[in-house]
């Protein structure tokens, strides 16, 4: 039996894509016989150990004076105090809690294992650089047994930082295609949009709004579905009344399941302008959607040109399984919503696509096999 401890940063109940790849993750190792408990931030409000759907959670990571010092001491505190029983460490991100979970694994022989969960300028080696203590995390970090690269962009950025790519393993994020599968019966007219993710800076919201806004003026019936929540959500309802929008743009707060919206919908747009591997993208596909996204982060390795080669995200492509529009380009996204409203026959060629790339490449077992492996794996890591 394998005793793994997950770190993450934010944990339930917060929900976006990195805390649903732990959650699987999580599950996925429990059913192949290992005890996986996660270790994440304290939140007021919640309590500091409880059980969420049958995995123990710890939120003891605070912060006092010192903030970044007094949290890297939490951390090695709390792992100090389970050492006996912990046989390996899995990072989700690259930040303050990579630091220690690396010191303690090589001072007690446990393996350590860093899963990045972005790239660029919103990712995980950017917001490092912006710590007092970034130059030690990224020591620390290039010490782990194994980086999980999550996309090529991600592999790419860690060698440009001095990861060594002979540590660096590519798992991508996964999907249950069993629980996410294409609705029974064809959504009902309206035609009808979903975007799924946090309500934050960088995920192209309001690039969004302004394309319905054009798409508006055409005259064509639709409806769109904004699902979570964020810092942005009064903003963007502002937004939305200023565009003559409130009976076209639903936005719904935080959602537990999305299935029902994915369900409703025609097409999903995401207009980010960076990413990891956006597991939102990846439900969307399983579903049968149409994607309409951005070349950017790991985008490119799951939307991909006829030939089988990322895209280049120059301009608008209509790859193999979905469509990539620039970043920040509302009259592009919006001219891409209406030839999709027009043309069904495009649309649903490309549904069918979508749902076969995450069937074939990117279905949860898989990716839970690989990390299983890591774990169980007698080759010395170091």
């Amino acid at each position: 039996m394998h005793n793994v401890l997950m770190i993450i940063g934010c944990y339930h109940p917060e929900i976006g894509g990195n805390e649903k790849m732990c959650a699987q993750v999580a599950a996925g190792l429990m059913r192949r016989g290992c005890t996986v408990r996660i270790l994440t931030e304290y939140r007021q409000g919640l309590p500091g150990t409880e059980t969420v759907q049958g995995i123990p959670v710890y939120r003891y990571i605070k912060a006092w004076h010192l903030f970044e010092y007094s949290y890297l001491l939490s951390v090695f505190s709390f792992l100090y105090r389970h050492r006996q029983h912990i046989d390996a460490v899995i990072c989700f991100g690259l930040y303050l809690f990579t630091a220690p979970a690396v010191l303690f694994c090589k001072a007690f022989g446990k393996k350590i294992f860093i899963a990045p969960s972005s790239s660029d300028k919103t990712g995980d080696l950017y917001r490092c650089a912006q710590l007092r203590t970034g130059t030690f995390i990224r020591w620390c970090s290039r010490r782990a047994d194994r980086i999980i690269a999550l996309s090529c962009a991600i592999y790419q950025e860690l060698c440009e930082n001095g990861f060594s790519a002979q540590k660096i393993m590519m798992i991508p994020n996964g999907v249950d295609t069993s629980w996410f599968v294409p609705a029974h019966h064809q959504p009902e007219h309206p035609f009808t949009l979903c975007y799924v993710g946090r309500l934050v800076e960088g995920k192209g919201i309001e690039t969004l709004i302004e394309a319905l806004r054009i798409v508006n003026s055409s005259g064509i019936n639709f409806l769109c579905f904004l699902v979570g929540a964020g810092p942005l959500q009064h903003q963007l309802r502002i937004h939305i009344g200023q565009s003559g929008l409130t009976d076209k743009i639903v936005l719904t707060g935080e959602v537990e399941d999305v299935r029902p919206y994915y369900h409703r919908s025609d097409v999903f747009v995401l207009p980010s302008y960076s990413e990891g591997m956006p597991v939102a993208l990846l439900e969307a596909m399983a579903c049968g959607l149409c994607i309409v996204t951005t070349p950017v982060g790991g985008i490119p390795d799951v939307i991909q040109e006829e030939n089988g080669n990322p895209s280049a995200p120059s301009q608008c492509r209509i790859c193999r399984n979905g469509i990539l529009i620039p970043p920040g380009a509302p009259h592009i996204l919006a001219e891409t919503l209406l030839l999709l409203y027009h043309d069904t026959d495009l649309r649903q060629r490309l549904s069918r696509m979508s749902r076969a790339t995450v069937v074939e490449r990117y279905h949860i077992d898989t990716v839970v096999d690989q990390y299983y492996a890591l774990l169980t794996t007698n080759k010395d890591l170091r």
